[in-house]
């Protein structure tokens, strides 16, 4: 019973947390660097991409798979990537878009290693 209420507070944590969390922080962070704007590509659909990535990862993380960690950091890389060519007209602004960008999914991806953890915490107890 403990192991199962673990796995479902991993997932919470990953899922259900960070679903609020990552907002809370790119929104904090935006305003402290003074950059309003989103980029492109962010929208609604943003939090569902998210959600999949985390869910993707807490698993990877729960099943001990070697090389989860490093999988995370190359998401990232490729996710920063693949909008590093978008152009501002304030070279400023454009700084401040990659620096949230690339903190917003650190925290993102945070939440998957910590969910993933505990849901692991949880299989383990269930054995």
């Amino acid at each position: 019973m403990i192991g199962a209420l673990g796995i479902l507070a991993g997932f919470a944590i990953s899922l259900g947390v960070a679903l609020f969390a990552v907002p809370w922080v790119l929104e904090w962070l935006r305003k402290d660097l003074g950059d309003d704007a989103t980029l492109p590509g962010e929208d609604l659909s943003g939090w569902k991409v998210g959600t999949f990535e985390r869910a993707f990862f807490t698993v990877g993380v729960a099943a001990g798979m070697p090389g989860v960690l490093t999988a995370m950091m190359l998401w990232i890389a490729a996710k920063m990537a693949a909008h590093w060519g978008a152009r501002s007209e304030q070279a400023h602004d454009l700084e401040a878009r990659r620096l949230t960008a690339l903190l917003g999914r650190l925290v993102s991806m945070r939440f998957a290693l910590i969910g993933g953890g505990v849901v692991r915490m949880g299989w383990l107890m269930m054995r």
